[in-house]
C-alpha cells in the first residue's frame, strides 16, 4: 500500500502563500466592484465631490470652440486678479469676443 506523507515545508508554505493572495485578490475585487457601483453613480462629469459641505463644487466651463477657451481663461485670469480691466478689456478686443458693455 502507499504511505501518504508529508515530504517537505516547503510546499505547505507555498500553498499557505497562494490562498493568501487569492483571498486578498477575490476581497480587492470585491471592493473595487462596489465602490465603482457606490461612487461612480456620484460623480458628475469626472469632477471630484467636495470634500466638505462647505466647499463649493468647482464649475465646468463647455467650450464649444478654441476662441471661448481664450475667453474662458480671459475671463477666469480677470476674475482672479492676475490681469487688471484695461488688459482684460484689450485681450476681449483680440480675441473678437464681445465686452462687458455689449
Amino acid at each position: 500500500m502507499y504511505h501518504w506523507t508529508w515530504d517537505g515545508w516547503w510546499g505547505g508554505w507555498v500553498m499557505v502563500a497562494g490562498m493568501t493572495v487569492f483571498w486578498l485578490a477575490v476581497l480587492g475585487l470585491a471592493v473595487w466592484v462596489i465602490r465603482s457601483v457606490v461612487i461612480g453613480g456620484r460623480r458628475d462629469a469626472g469632477v471630484a465631490a467636495p470634500r466638505d459641505a462647505g466647499m463649493a463644487a468647482p464649475q465646468i466651463v463647455q467650450a464649444t470652440t478654441v476662441g471661448d477657451d481664450a475667453v474662458a481663461v480671459v475671463k477666469r485670469r480677470y476674475a482672479a486678479g492676475e490681469i487688471d480691466r484695461d488688459e482684460f478689456l484689450q485681450k476681449l478686443r483680440d480675441l473678437g469676443a464681445p465686452g462687458p458693455e455689449a
